[in-house]
């Protein structure tokens, strides 16, 4: 598995001796899949039209979802997703300190942060960010 594979998250030759790298994939790809069967069950469509490369369900994820659509604000429950996210990296890098798989997480972790970057701090980000904030989430 490659770094370039890490930070796309690309499910492809997922095969390897690179555990860190593995357990984030396997964990974002639960993530969005969960999150895609979510939305689709929300609008009464079917979720295997929406899930890639089959759904695999952890319950963590899914009491996540259920807290994330609680709390009705479509950023705070965007917010908690990557919190999820963030925290799952600093378990991954605890054993790690400066080696490939740190600067691995490091690079997905700037990633999420250049995700608010790009939200927060440009035209056509916020542009999306008021769209985004007139969505209701509803049980």
């Amino acid at each position: 598995m490659s770094m370039t594979a890490a930070m796309n998250g690309s499910m492809e030759n997922q095969a390897s001796d690179d555990g860190v790298v593995n357990r984030w994939i396997q964990f974002d790809h639960t993530l969005k899949n969960q999150i895609a069967a979510f939305r689709a069950a929300q609008k009464g469509k079917d979720p295997g039209d929406y899930v890639k490369g089959g759904l695999q369900t952890s319950p963590y994820v899914t009491e996540l979802l259920h807290q994330a659509v609680k709390c009705g604000d479509p950023l705070k429950a965007e917010r908690m997703i990557d919190e999820a996210r963030w925290k799952y990296l600093d378990e991954l890098s605890a054993w790690h300190l400066l080696d490939l798989d740190y600067l691995i997480i490091y690079g997905l972790k700037l990633k999420i942060l250049g995700r608010y970057q790009r939200i927060f701090h440009s035209s056509e980000g916020k542009e999306k960010l008021k769209d985004y904030l007139d969505i209701k989430i509803t049980l």
